[in-house]
């Protein structure tokens, strides 16, 4: 109560990082040679991040919304998908447009025993930490001459700044 009464709390400043709209298209073709790679290496772990993370960015869902999804709450034929708690709290389900009913095709082609749309393919649970991938993302956009340094919650940003710019609140 004192520091609230002095004013004295740290003031941090919000972030406001995100992948801005040149950008776009050299992150999907980074997102897509790592996923292509990783395919040719069999590393299906990597590439359920590359999917999560192109996920991401079509819905602006946090990382661990994404990565916790299941497919108990996927509605492929219904054209939804539902996030049983968000951060708040409540339920909200939201509707599987194109990119996302190709992202979660792709997933369910590659569906292993996992109740994840995004599993980690050794333990068949959901993913803890995509960094390495990101990364890997990250690498492949500066070799295409383009960097882009990003964080998963970028991704909630650019979505946000997307709809903003499109008149969606």
């Amino acid at each position: 109560s004192v520091l609230s009464t002095t004013r004295q709390w740290h003031n941090v400043e919000r972030k406001n990082t995100r992948i801005r709209n040149h950008q776009f298209s050299t992150w999907l073709d980074a997102i897509d040679l790592v996923r292509n790679t990783a395919e040719e290496e069999y590393n299906l772990t990597r590439v359920a991040i590359c999917d999560a993370l192109e996920f991401a960015l079509f819905t602006g869902l946090r990382r661990s919304e994404v990565l916790q999804l299941t497919w108990g709450r996927v509605e492929l034929e219904g054209g939804y998908f539902w996030i049983s708690q968000t951060k708040n709290g409540q339920e909200l389900e939201l509707p599987i447009t194109e990119s996302l009913k190709k992202i979660l095709l792709r997933r369910q082609a590659l569906k292993n025993d996992s109740e994840y749309v995004f599993p980690n393919a050794n333990t068949q649970n959901c993913i803890n930490d995509p960094k390495k991938t990101i990364w890997e993302v990250e690498a492949q956009a500066e070799a295409l001459g383009n960097p882009i340094n990003f964080r998963s919650h970028d991704l909630r940003r650019t979505f946000a700044s997307v709809a903003e710019s499109a008149s969606v609140g």
